[in-house]
Order: structure tokens, then C-alpha cells, then sequence
């Protein structure tokens, strides 16, 4: 791709793609919707060589008011936000977690052990569940910000959708 074609893919991406991903973030949902968001303005922030907004993807996953905070979207137990709704939530959320890490990791941060949470527990938690383990530690893991009352108070881990097993285990 020449360098002008290159340019001109950067300007979509800074002036369409950029702001869309911005205004669509749900602060007080779930943690997917904007773990998604995170991982993808930060990959956007790589594309366009822009450290400092980089920067604020990372200082949102370590500090934000957000569910996608790694602190409040994972449990030391490997436990994730989204463990007593359902197993496909539970993933999709490992999975934008996961990308953010490894994107974070090329960009010389370690996000994948942070704050006493571990991306890889929370994988072997997910994993173990789904391979049939019924006595996992499980605690009421409620939002952190906000509050999503279909699903904040359950008692157990959600049996929705196990067993499931996505690609994101080949990363």
C-alpha cells in the first residue's frame, strides 16, 4: 500500500471509525460492550501512532470509571462480571480482554497479570466450567458502575450456553 493510500486509510480511521467507537462506549453496562470499544480504539491508537490517546485506553482499563476496569470486571478467583449471566457474554468479554492485553503487551505493557488479576486464571476459570467442573469459587458480582439488575445478583454461575469453547483459546 503506498504511503498516500496509507494516509488516506488513517484519516477514515481517525475522522469515522475513531469517533463512532468514542460515542458508543456504555459506561454503567455491562464490561463487554466497552472492553470492545477499548481494545478497539487502542488498536486504532497503534494504526495512528497517537501515544496519548494509547495512553487513555490503558489508564481506562487500569483506573476508569468503567466496568471494563480490570479490577472491576475481573475477580482474583478468575471470576469475570459477566460469569452468572451467561457463558457466551462470559467469553466475548475474555476475548476483548484478551485482545486489549496482547495489544497492550506489544506495546510494551502488561496488562495480562494486573492489580492481583489475571487474564490467563480468568481463562482457566472460564475453561474449567465449560469442561464440566461444578465447584468453582463463586461470589454475587454485581456491576461495579452502574447496575444491570437482570443478571447482577445471581447466585451461581450461569449454565446458559455451556458448554462453550471459542477460538480466542488459540491466542
Amino acid at each position: 500500500m503506498a504511503v498516500a493510500e496509507q494516509n488516506i486509510f488513517k484519516d477514515t480511521v481517525r475522522t469515522i471509525f475513531l469517533p463512532i467507537a468514542n460515542e458508543n462506549r456504555a459506561v454503567g453496562f455491562n464490561a463487554n460492550w466497552d472492553m470492545g470499544a477499548t481494545w478497539a480504539v487502542m488498536a486504532m491508537a497503534v494504526l495512528l501512532d497517537d501515544k496519548a490517546l494509547f495512553d487513555e485506553q490503558i489508564a481506562w482499563l487500569k483506573d476508569g470509571e468503567t466496568n471494563a476496569r480490570i479490577s472491576y470486571y475481573l475477580l482474583e478467583s478468575g471470576q469475570n462480571q459477566e460469569t452468572a449471566r451467561d457463558q457466551g457474554h462470559a467469553a466475548m468479554g475474555l476475548t476483548f480482554l484478551s485482545l486489549a492485553a496482547q495489544t497492550a503487551w506489544t506495546q510494551g505493557i502488561d496488562l495480562y497479570e494486573y492489580d492481583n488479576r489475571s487474564v490467563a486464571k480468568a481463562f482457566e476459570y472460564f475453561a474449567a466450567y465449560n469442561l464440566g467442573e461444578d465447584h468453582l469459587p463463586f461470589q454475587v458480582y454485581p456491576c461495579a458502575v452502574g447496575s444491570n439488575s437482570a443478571h447482577d445478583f445471581n447466585t451461581a454461575i450461569s449454565s446458559i450456553g455451556r458448554p462453550t469453547y471459542h477460538e480466542v483459546y488459540e491466542m
